[in-house]
């Protein structure tokens, strides 16, 4: 399950932080925040990228903290 808890506009992109849950066939459960950095021309998604570092995603969307 993909859940967005926060999506912000930058100069150089669109910042999102994403979480995200599973489990496994075994029934491990699985947390993890990631953050995501898209691109966008003529209302598409051109490029994405992940990031395990929330300031390294601002940084690359052009988002001031």
């Amino acid at each position: 399950i993909f859940t967005p808890v926060e999506i912000v506009e930058g100069t150089d992109g669109v910042f999102a932080a994403v979480d995200n849950r599973g489990r496994s066939k075994a029934g491990a459960e699985l947390e993890l925040r990631m953050f995501q950095v898209f691109r966008i021309r003529d209302r598409m998604i051109m490029w994405v990228r992940g990031y395990l570092d929330r300031r390294q995603a601002l940084e690359a969307a052009g988002v001031g903290e």
